[in-house]
């Protein structure tokens, strides 16, 4: 039978569990304290939370969360760093801070909006431009179909004036 505060940390758990959007798990029992702790202040100045899960207490959050998705992602030492906005955000930082720790601080695998995604799926996603660049892109290249109407209809237009203009210099040289 869990105590009182297994109980809170559970319904904690299942909270941020139910509610966030992202989450990664990390190994990180290579790390010292005073690298875990530079670790969450670099996390929370992004708006990201890191917590360190015991197996047993995720999976009974996982389960009353309705998010079984995170009893995949759990085994082992584990971290879990969680937010509430875009994924590709969280796992370019993340994936930034593994490639910066190298072996110490391997990436387990994520879940996404219910899903499991593995550590290479969770690369995959941190080398993505993010979401104002795709948007950025995406009206650049509906601008672009405009520019060459306005291009081809000034063409003629154009074309024209320099044919006047090249008729007016010929007539002024005679």
């Amino acid at each position: 039978m869990p105590t009182k505060e297994k109980k809170e940390l559970i319904n904690n758990m299942q909270d941020w569990m139910s509610r966030c959007t992202v989450a990664v798990s990390t190994d990180f029992s290579s790390l010292s304290v005073t690298e875990m702790t530079e670790l969450r202040q670099t996390l929370r100045k992004s708006g990201i939370d890191y917590k360190v899960v015991k197996n047993t207490l995720g999976s009974l959050a996982a389960e009353g969360s309705g998010v079984l998705a995170f009893k995949e992602i759990i085994s082992g030492p584990t971290g879990i760093a969680y937010g509430f906005d875009e994924p590709i955000s969280l796992a370019k930082i993340i994936f930034d801070i593994a490639n910066k720790k190298g072996e110490l601080f391997p990436i387990k695998g994520g879940v996404i909006d219910g899903e499991v995604y593995s550590s290479h799926d969770i690369e995959k996603l941190a080398k993505l431009p993010s979401k104002d660049e795709l948007i950025a892109t995406l009206l650049l290249k509906l601008q672009a179909p405009v520019y060459a109407l306005v291009n081809t209809l000034d063409s003629p237009i154009s074309s024209l004036a320099r044919v006047i203009q090249a008729r007016i210099n010929k007539e002024e040289n005679k």
